[in-house]
């Protein structure tokens, strides 16, 4: 039986409306994984792979890693397929032709790490002025210059920012969600909180959670309600509704060495 006409089954990775479309379908009747791309009602394979024992009459767990233009996709523990996506909006549906197929349950987590090499994916995050090179050591301002981020902070998600502080004189002054809400200035020894309308509020370094790598702030919001994280110190933030969704980060002869941004996952569809 020719491939066009087996039973296919998987997922949409990608999609700008309906005439531009990436699937990921297990085919049936050739026993492979193919990605391809539909651009005005025109298939073109980007890659495939074959199904290495997996049965497709059998439950089998799929499982799809988008960051911007790669995508990962595997079929239980054996078979991975990975290729370059273009940088469309990363919507995702799933998809059954010419077959019975059933899916059991359904989840999707929006998450993203970005260190070392990966902080080259910074400029899809951030706006950077002036332009930096992440090169091996991440974003960095030298000795007493200063270098400014500016992304987006979804209302619903959990963040990780890590700093690297070199020096006594190095700091980072950071707002999670716009100057408006809390603002955290980070130094080498301590930290301070600055909130609009109330008396800053001074902390040491807690020397566990400070080595050569600097320091890490987790950063929690749903919705009007918030966490800020810095070493063993949790901080609980209310927010109004007009509370920015804009972070802002501002190096001073300081870097930003890792972000880590995770959405509060969707329950599992059954």
């Amino acid at each position: 039986e020719i491939s066009d006409r087996g039973a296919r089954a998987g997922v949409v990775v990608a999609a700008n409306g309906d005439d531009d479309v990436v699937e990921v379908l297990a085919d049936a009747a050739t026993s492979q994984l193919i990605a391809r791309r539909w651009l005005r009602g025109v298939g073109t394979v980007i890659a495939r792979t074959e199904l290495r024992r997996a049965r497709l009459d059998r439950w089998q767990q799929l499982q799809v890693r988008r960051m911007f233009d790669r995508v990962e996709v595997r079929v239980g523990d054996s078979t991975t397929l990975a290729f370059p996506v273009p940088e469309i909006a990363a919507r995702f549906g799933l998809v059954s032709e010419r077959t019975a197929t059933e899916f059991s349950a359904f989840s999707f987590t929006g998450h993203m790490d970005l260190w070392g090499q990966d902080l080259d994916h910074a400029g899809h995050v951030f706006s950077v002025q002036p332009r930096r090179d992440p090169g091996a050591t991440g974003l960095v301002a030298p000795p007493g210059r200063s270098v400014v981020l500016e992304g987006d902070s979804d209302s619903s998600s959990a963040m990780v920012h890590e700093f690297a502080l070199p020096t006594p004189g190095s700091r980072v002054l950071f707002a999670p969600w716009g100057a408006e809400a809390v603002r955290l200035l980070v130094e080498a020894d301590a930290y301070t909180l600055l909130r609009p309308g109330d008396a800053s509020q001074r902390y040491p370094m807690d020397p566990p959670f400070t080595d050569a790598a600097g320091v890490a702030v987790r950063s929690t919001r749903q919705g009007r309600q918030a966490l800020v994280q810095v070493g063993r110190r949790i901080h609980p933030l209310t927010f109004d509704d007009s509370a920015s969704s804009r972070q802002r980060i501002e190096l001073t002869g300081a870097g930003l060495t890792r972000y880590e941004w995770t959405a509060h996952p969707t329950p599992s569809i059954q």
